[in-house]
Formats: structure tokens, C-alpha cells, sequence
């Protein structure tokens, strides 16, 4: 049986095994590096998960609210109205990878090479959630263009993201009742050559001289402009989609922009990794390899679509489609 280590407190594996020398190092390493990073998760109110297959979210509906607000009548008591509560459910999913290394002696088990390992299975634990992450906003319905485009294949090149479509964008959320996170904002996420046109849109470099020289100077991935927090990413989850209209811009992105209880996850505690020393198992008669694999069990769900919008833009690499 392999030696596991758990997301939350690990086992020190069977007695005497080399695996149980490296316990430690092996869980700080693969858990600082899995989940720590995924800047779209800033977006999902995360959850942990309980004991079942499926995940329950509650949604308490807002109550309406008349334009003009009718007044009470003294000594006569209001009828109390019910209020809406909408569930979202889904069935968790797991995400399983394996690396092989040829044969270690205990001497080297130490070895760099078993180091690399974890923290490679770490990076790819953090791809595959912020993947996930992105496919699930990715999916909402509501979309919001630049420059008011009419679709994806009317995009330009010129049609980058800039102050003032962020502004416009927080106020179609405003207006829509998406209420704002504690520091009175919403919080934006964008990839890398959306950032890239941003930072060079004449308003946000004003603005920064002024207010924020320091992230000017210093390209910082996080900002706030307009009551917009945006973060830039550093991975590489956010793809791009190809537009085929001759002369406008081949690729286009989406950018994130949401309020509170617009998108939800559950929590990375039931990540495990399992560390398989040579020869254990029905496949390595000959001790010839340890095996190294992680598994992670979630679900991210979009909570309400009236709280976000996907904002679809030009990025600074595009180019004239053919």
C-alpha cells in the first residue's frame, strides 16, 4: 500500500520506509505549491467538502423592492412575504496524475530528482484547477464586449480592455443590483496580454503616476481602478479563441469581472499525494520504480450569472486575422 499524504495533517507512512524520512518536505512542498497562486480563484467563495458525493449550494433570492417604497400604517401589522431559496448541485469530480522515477536506493532519497518531482506534480495540481476554475466562468451566459461589439468576430484589434470599459462594465454589474465585496469594489481577473493593453491605455497610466507610481514602474499584477480590483494572471489558463474575420483580430480573450456569491468552489483539503516506493504493487516485480501521484477532489459551480460577466476583448498579440 502506498505511503499517502494528506492536505491536512499527513501520515508519516509505514515504519522504516523511505518514503517516511521525507513525509514532511514532501507535503510542504506539493501543498505550498498547489494551493497558492491561482489568482481566479480570489473570484469563488470557497467552500469545504462534507461528507457526500454531491455538493449543495443555497441561494437566497433578493426580495423586490418598489421604486417607491410604500410606508407603514401605524397599528396595523405588514404581511410578512416568503422568501426564494434556489440550490445549485453537482457531483464533485476528481483529478488524478502519475509520474514515474526509475529505482532510488535510501541513500538518495534525498535526491533532487525526488524534490522535482513533487513540485512538478505541485504545478500541475495548480494547472488543473485554475483550468477548471476558468472553464467554469468561461461558461456564464452573460457577456459584455468591448467597445460594444455585437459578437466575438466583430472584435478589432484596437478593441483592447481600457479604463473606461472598465468602468462601463462595473456599471452594467452596478445596475444590475450585483452587491460589491467589503472594500466596496468588485474584483476583475484578466490574462496576461489583455494586462499588457491595459497597462498601455493612455487613463491607467495617468492615473498611476498620480496615485501609484510604484505599480507603474513596477508592472504589478494587481490594481484598482474605477472600484474595479483587477489582478493579472500567471499562468496559462486563460486560452484564447480565434476569430476568422478577415482584417480583424485573430485572437480573442475573456476576462473575468464579479461580485460576492457569483461563483463557488469547494476547498483542496481532500488533496492527497501518494508516494509508491519500488517494488510495491503487482507491476514492479523487480523494484524497478517509485511512483509519485497526487489526487484532488472539488466542484466549482457558477452561483448566480447576474453577478459577473465575461468581458470579451482583444489582447495586445493579436493580430489581422487572414
Amino acid at each position: 500500500m502506498a505511503d499517502v499524504v494528506t492536505g491536512t495533517v499527513g501520515t508519516a507512512g509505514d515504519a522504516g520506509s523511505t518514503a517516511a524520512t521525507l513525509i514532511n518536505d514532501l507535503k510542504t512542498e506539493f501543498i505550498a505549491v498547489a494551493h497558492f497562486g491561482n489568482e481566479l480563484e480570489q473570484l469563488f467563495k470557497v467552500e469545504p467538502i462534507t461528507n457526500a458525493k454531491t455538493k449543495q449550494w443555497n441561494r437566497m433570492e433578493r426580495l423586490s423592492i418598489a421604486a417607491t417604497p410604500a410606508t407603514a400604517t401605524e397599528g396595523v401589522t405588514p404581511d410578512a412575504v416568503g422568501l426564494t431559496i434556489n440550490s445549485v448541485t453537482a457531483v464533485l469530480e476528481q483529478y488524478i496524475t502519475a509520474v514515474k522515477l526509475s529505482e532510488l536506493s535510501e541513500a538518495t532519497t534525498r535526491n533532487p530528482l525526488v524534490q522535482g518531482a513533487i513540485r512538478t506534480l505541485g504545478l500541475a495540481a495548480k494547472e488543473v484547477r485554475a483550468h477548471v476554475l476558468y472553464n467554469i466562468a468561461n461558461a456564464a451566459t452573460n457577456v459584455f464586449r468591448v467597445n460594444d461589439r455585437a459578437n466575438d468576430n466583430a472584435i478589432e484589434l484596437g478593441d483592447l480592455l481600457t479604463v473606461e470599459e472598465t468602468s462601463r462594465v462595473r456599471a452594467v454589474l452596478a445596475a444590475a443590483g450585483t452587491p460589491p465585496y467589503p472594500d466596496g469594489g468588485y474584483r476583475m481577473v484578466i490574462p496576461p496580454h489583455v494586462q499588457s493593453g491595459l497597462e498601455l491605455d493612455p487613463n491607467w497610466q495617468a492615473r498611476h503616476q498620480l496615485v501609484n507610481n510604484e505599480a507603474l514602474a513596477t508592472g504589478a499584477t494587481q490594481t484598482t481602478v474605477m472600484g474595479v480590483s483587477i489582478k493579472g494572471t500567471t499562468d496559462n489558463s486563460f486560452v484564447s479563441s480565434t476569430s476568422t474575420t478577415t482584417g480583424n483580430s485573430n485572437k480573442i480573450y475573456t476576462s473575468i469581472i464579479a461580485g460576492p456569491d457569483a461563483l463557488a468552489v469547494t476547498d483542496l483539503m481532500s488533496t492527497q499525494l501518494y508516494v509508491t516506493e519500488p517494488g510495491r504493487g503487482e507491476t514492479d516485480h523487480a523494484h524497478q520504480r517509485w511512483t509519485i501521484s497526487f489526487k484532488m477532489t472539488f466542484k466549482s459551480v457558477v452561483l448566480d450569472n447576474t453577478f459577473l460577466r465575461r468581458i470579451r476583448s482583444a489582447g495586445k498579440d493579436g493580430a489581422a486575422a487572414p
